[in-house]
């Protein structure tokens, strides 16, 4: 058994095939279970039976949190995820833990109903599959396993290639229903191609206005690795004209403070509403400004060292080509 020994230790009990008890204080959670496994398997063996170990997938999940995941930046983004999981399937011991049970639950997420829409997305159903293959092969990686019991179970078709760009009126008559301290951010965002997070913490002593260039440092981008961002000539103004008292190159003005923006999709979402363009996120506008970037004719290399990006194959998904490429094909070769 497996149990908590004040605030930082955990200790192993076992019998052995002679009946003598082993105690075992060890420091984490996760090298505990690892320790029990390995003594039950042990006894096991001693005595040639089989026997339903007391090993659950809420345990592995722990432990795959405990050695790994919780160093990542991620942690945070898949602690629903994991909750969710735990809640659903943490229970059951590892050696119940079949292919069909974990397609099972698969089949009950795409069944549900969620808040924003019908049905859990192929996307999403992705997710907790690729979350519980990370625990169950860190399991094996430490031989606490021996195989993967969901290891075989395919992805879900995803087909969520964004085709669609503004235009120039449906951009103004967003803008029009936007609160005014988003309007800034929206206007940078529709021109350069960069992520809703690097903005909203981007700072101001990141802006360059000698050289009008904005450096997003090392470890604030979604690879980990900086790059510069030029400044549309339309918003020079606007940085030129921040308040000495703001930290954040976009902010908003609380009680006669300059706040961070911090998460405005509520604020975004309605703005869109009022526009009719549900359809719209804000990570569009990030298609937006590679796609009119490539129309003006600005070398791929360069936009995507602007954009981050790597690979021909996310340019290509960015890049939209609609009926008015194909019109102006003549005009672009000129």
């Amino acid at each position: 058994m497996i149990r908590r020994e004040g605030a930082r230790k955990w200790f192993v009990r076992a019998v052995t095939k002679w009946g003598r008890k082993q105690r075992l204080v060890i420091g984490h959670k996760a090298d505990a279970v690892k320790v029990y496994f390995e003594l039950l398997t042990q006894i096991y063996e001693e005595h040639g039976i089989v026997k339903k170990t007391t090993l659950t997938f809420n345990m592995l999940i722990d432990v795959y949190v405990e050695q790994h995941l919780k160093f990542k930046r991620s942690h945070d983004n898949f602690r629903y995820t994991l909750d969710r999981l735990k809640e659903a399937l943490g229970p059951v011991y590892i050696n119940e833990f079949t292919r069909e049970t974990f397609e099972n639950y698969l089949m009950q997420l795409e069944s549900c109903r969620t808040q924003t829409h019908d049905r859990y997305r192929p996307a999403t159903v992705n997710k907790y599959l690729i979350l519980a293959k990370c625990v169950f092969n860190h399991a094996v990686e430490n031989q606490i396993l021996k195989e993967n019991p969901i290891g075989k179970i395919p992805l879900r078709e995803v087909n969520n290639v964004r085709d669609k760009v503004l235009n120039q009126d449906e951009y103004a008559k967003l803008k029009d229903c936007l609160p005014d301290y988003l309007k800034p951010i929206c206007d940078f965002a529709v021109q350069v191609p960069v992520r809703k997070m690097e903005l909203v913490n981007m700072k101001v002593s990141d802006v360059d206005l000698v050289e009008n260039i904005i450096y997003v440092p090392d470890g604030t981008t979604k690879s980990g690795k900086g790059r510069q961002l030029p400044i549309p000539p339309n918003m020079v103004s606007y940085f030129r004209d921040i308040p000495k008292d703001s930290e954040w190159a976009f902010y908003r003005k609380e009680y006669g403070k300059c706040l961070n923006l911090g998460d405005f999709k509520r604020a975004f979402r309605h703005a869109c509403e009022l526009a009719n363009l549900t359809w719209l996120h804000f990570h569009d506008f990030r298609h937006c400004a590679i796609t009119a970037m490539s129309r003006r004719g600005i070398p791929q290399t360069v936009i995507m060292r602007i954009a981050g990006l790597t690979t021909n194959s996310v340019f290509n998904r960015y890049r939209t080509v609609n009926i008015n490429d194909v019109k102006n094909v003549f005009d672009y070769a000129n």
